[in-house]
């Protein structure tokens, strides 16, 4: 059994979360600990999953970190809720606790291996000497429906905190019927998330899965092809477009979504602790980083080489990034990791389809200058306009203040309606006293009388 350290740490914010250690309990192992690794569960799970899987590598004097992201497991905060990139700086604390002078890797499952992706891509100059990353969330085996997924994108504002299922099939998971049942009874595990956090994983996955030239450190990707949660087909298409050189996958024929808890398990943790055991052999480490210092070139934001700059210093696959641009220059280098964090999303897209940033300020305006006018109907199609550009063409997240608006000028739209259809129209007898104007209503009047006399007429004849 391996030496375990359990405790709490908190995250940059304070949050607590529980972090386990797992070490070689002989003191000659201990003393030649090959690398770190840091390991990353999926959604609605914990780390207590993947004791057996950190065993595994402790075997081969490995020192493995664990712990319960933010919302799940014994970690604080909300159950699944929270910005995606709140998970992402709860992997750089749990980095923090690893021995800076030993390699590190990532292990990443799931959703957590859509967390490890995105962290490699936001901080390019990170020490990660690579990543195993199982079965990612790229996309869903069976797509979300566009309507829902608008739905869920809209509703993000308003709605952030609603629960909704996760809609994932705890039989779907494993074809081993034993870890199937301890799924079941398992309370830690969670099968809804809040609007919010799920709108935060579809965008994420989306801007990963969009970027795979920004990773660029060795991999090792394993996948099952009956996975039911997960596409394996995603994968196969990130892998191929990846501008690492040194990438390795391995698709488990009929596997399910988790592999380290399905039939022949065990073959699948022997091949992820060979890779790693492989590329931490001395021998090959010195010669990937001089192949590094030789070839390895800076890679921009936007994924294109940056005319022959060469990286030559330092024992890890660094990068520097420029960006050079028409209208601003040069960015430097990549000092801030909120560039692709923190909503320079929007930015990136102004810049792909050259659109003016003051774009949707005026649209907003002028539609605020048609309530105060006679043409204030306008005001409802400028304003729709303005929605359906901010979020199909530009892919700009819509603000809780934006639906409200759109709300607002709806109602005004049927209040205008109702006041300008003529009364005459919906009203069951002429108003006393008033004129009707034009010759229609005059002959609906004479026509109405006419009916009242015939009427008269019946009763009497009746009588």
């Amino acid at each position: 059994m391996p030496q375990l350290e359990e405790k709490y740490i908190p995250s940059f914010d304070g949050l607590l979360l529980l972090y386990r250690k797992f070490g070689p309990t002989d003191p000659e192992a201990q003393k030649n600990v090959h690398a770190n690794l840091c390991l990353v569960h999926g959604f609605g799970e914990h780390s207590a999953r993947f004791n057996h899987v950190s065993e595994s590598f402790v075997e081969q004097n490995f020192i493995v970190h664990t712990v319960d992201l933010r919302g799940h497991g014994y970690s604080g905060g909300p159950r699944a809720d929270g910005l995606f990139s709140e998970l992402i700086k709860d992997i750089g604390v749990l980095i923090q606790q690893a021995d800076p002078m030993k390699p590190l890797y990532l292990f990443g499952h799931s959703m957590g291996g859509l967390a490890v992706l995105r962290y490699i891509q936001t901080h390019p100059l990170s020490r990660i000497e690579g990543a195993i990353i199982a079965s990612p969330f790229l996309k869903l085996t069976k797509a979300l429906p566009w309507w829902k997924a608008l739905m869920l994108k809209q509703a993000a504002g308003v709605l952030g905190e609603f629960l909704i299922s996760s809609n994932i099939d705890p039989c779907g998971l494993s074809d081993d019927h034993a870890e199937v049942t301890k799924v079941f009874h398992d309370r830690l595990m969670l099968p809804f998330m809040t609007v919010k956090f799920g709108n935060q994983l579809l965008t994420t996955a989306k801007e990963v899965f969009d970027n795979p030239q920004m990773m660029d450190v060795p991999c090792f990707f394993v996948h099952g092809t009956s996975d039911a949660i997960t596409s394996h087909i995603a994968t196969q298409e990130y892998v191929q477009q990846v501008s690492t050189h040194d990438v390795r996958s391995h698709w488990v024929e009929g596997g399910a979504h988790e592999l380290h808890n399905d039939t022949g398990s065990m073959h699948t943790i022997r091949l992820c602790v060979e890779w790693l055991v492989e590329r931490t052999d001395p021998k090959e480490m010195q010669a990937r980083r001089s192949f590094h210092k030789r070839t390895q070139y800076s890679r921009s934001p936007m994924g294109g080489r940056n005319n022959g700059m060469l990286i030559t210093g330092g024992s890890w696959n660094k990068r520097l990034s420029t960006q050079s641009n028409s209208s601003s220059g040069a960015r430097g280098l990549w000092e801030n990791e909120n560039i692709m964090m923190n909503g320079a999303f929007a930015e990136k897209n102004i810049q792909k389809y050259n659109v003016n940033p003051n774009f949707m300020i005026m649209c907003r305006v002028i539609a605020l200058a048609l309530l105060f006018t006679p043409c204030a109907l306008l005001m409802v199609p400028v304003h729709l306009f303005y929605v359906l550009a901010a979020y199909l063409v530009f892919e700009i997240q819509l603000t809780q203040k934006d639906l409200q608006g759109l709300l607002l000028f709806g109602m005004v739209y049927i209040f205008e309606m109702y006041n300008r259809i003529p009364k005459e129209m919906y009203a069951a007898t002429p108003p006393p006293g008033s004129q009707p104007n034009g010759k229609f209503f005059r002959e609906e009047s004479e026509g109405f009388q006419n009916n009242r006399d015939a009427l008269e007429f019946n009763e009497d004849l009746e009588e």
